[in-house]
């Protein structure tokens, strides 16, 4: 089950497919997510060049928060761009400031991709891919999404090329360029660009989803927030930037991470899977071939059979009774699979979730977080969040940021 059904956006958008999240399970797909997974591990977090762009971004977006001296804001506004501007930064090999081509790109694709995935705007053009060439919704939000296509093919492939330095690459652009020559026999610019594409949308989307339920959660909780702090305290003190490697030493801030990514089940179901070309046999259940199948998170994550009161934020389901966390063959760990499993598993996992974490550390040694005032908070329980397609988060609130 671990194809994918025919689609429009892997058609029409991506090139014919030519992307590893819509592709089918082929060897260009098998290719592709071997490519994109050697990229991550070289570029991501674990690099000092990225690090330091993500550094540079961290400073600009807490700066940000404090020039609004305790004044309530919807912390979305503010994060969205720094999450734009990181993933850019992650393409380009350099930080991406306010207005940058780039950025603008970035910024407006994820923005109309998020509305083009949305099932009934995806799926009316399935049915219908005739309605890209019509004026209206379906054509104009076609055009823009293709115009920002073309705009990031231009930037992140076409003009990178002349920049490539294979003794020194340090972005994800530039790596996949200087491989490109090796595997000259099917990487094409198209298929670099599809990679780029897909890491756009789900990059920033589920980032804004969590870090969004993440502050709704510490209002809502302020206990949690605070236990959270005072262990980033702890570890970090108030001389140092936060790093990846401070993880191991916060058991408590690492638990309500996955809590959150379980309670709050952002991604509540997985992108479509199809057996295209043979019937499946799984538990004594045959599965006819042609079937397209979810896989339903929010409810694996909500199971009561499997979790004992599913709908309250206990961190401590991912630590023992010391404080200490559970191994990762914890039935806690077993049951969360808030990225996914199996060959289709979100090949950006470990990125993604160090994201999450950095922010999450930089966020709360820098400020406490207070709802706004003389205003009541939307219930903080998973059956009352928005969905928004693909994704669940918390309905709109604003914040107050106080510098500590």
């Amino acid at each position: 089950m671990s194809d994918r059904p025919p689609n429009f956006i892997g058609e029409h958008v991506m090139y014919g497919y030519k992307d590893v999240l819509l592709n089918s399970y082929n060897e260009s797909f098998r290719k592709m997510k071997k490519l994109m997974i050697s990229c991550i591990s070289k570029h991501g977090f674990s690099s000092k060049h990225f690090q330091d762009i993500a550094d540079e971004e961290f400073r600009c977006v807490l700066n940000q928060f404090h020039a609004l001296n305790g004044q309530a804001v919807d912390p979305v506004d503010l994060l969205l761009p720094s999450f734009c501007k990181l993933v850019g930064g992650f393409f380009s090999g350099k930080h991406l400031k306010d207005g940058d081509p780039i950025l603008e790109s970035i910024i407006a694709m994820d923005h109309d991709g998020d509305v083009m995935i949305q099932p009934q705007v995806h799926g009316i053009l399935g049915k219908f891919p005739w309605l890209r060439h019509c004026c209206g919704f379906y054509g104009n939000l076609y055009s823009n999404v293709i115009k920002q296509r073309e705009s990031l093919f231009q930037s992140l492939v076409t003009e990178m090329k002349e920049t490539v330095n294979k003794d020194n690459v340090q972005c994800f652009s530039h790596q996949l360029l200087s491989w490109k020559e090796a595997e000259s026999d099917w990487l094409t610019d198209e298929h670099i660009n599809g990679m780029l594409l897909d890491l756009i949308n789900t990059s920033v989307l589920t980032t804004k989803s969590v870090m969004s339920g993440m502050i709704f959660m510490w209002l809502h909780l302020p206990d949690v927030q605070q236990k959270m702090r005072e262990e980033i305290d702890l570890v970090i003190g108030r001389d140092r930037l936060p790093t990846i490697e401070d993880g191991k030493s916060m058991p408590y801030v690492q638990a309500c991470i996955y809590e959150l990514l379980r309670y709050q089940s952002h991604l509540p179901m997985t992108a479509a899977h199809a057996n295209i070309d043979h019937e499946v046999e799984i538990e004594g259940f045959t599965i006819p071939k042609g079937t397209v199948i979810m896989g339903n998170l929010y409810g694996a994550h909500h199971d009561e059979e499997l979790w004992d009161d599913p709908w309250e934020f206990r961190p401590e389901r991912f630590l023992k009774d010391d404080g200490t966390p559970v191994p990762r063959d914890h039935a806690s760990h077993r049951n969360s699979i808030a990225f996914g499993v199996g060959e289709r598993k979100c090949v950006g996992k470990e990125m993604a979730y160090n994201r999450m974490f950095l922010y999450t550390v930089h966020l709360l040694r820098t400020f406490e977080f207070l709802p706004e005032v003389d205003t009541v908070l939307p219930p903080h329980h998973p059956r009352h969040f928005a969905p928004s397609a693909p994704v669940i988060l918390p309905h709109g609130f604003k914040c107050r940021a106080l510098p500590r």
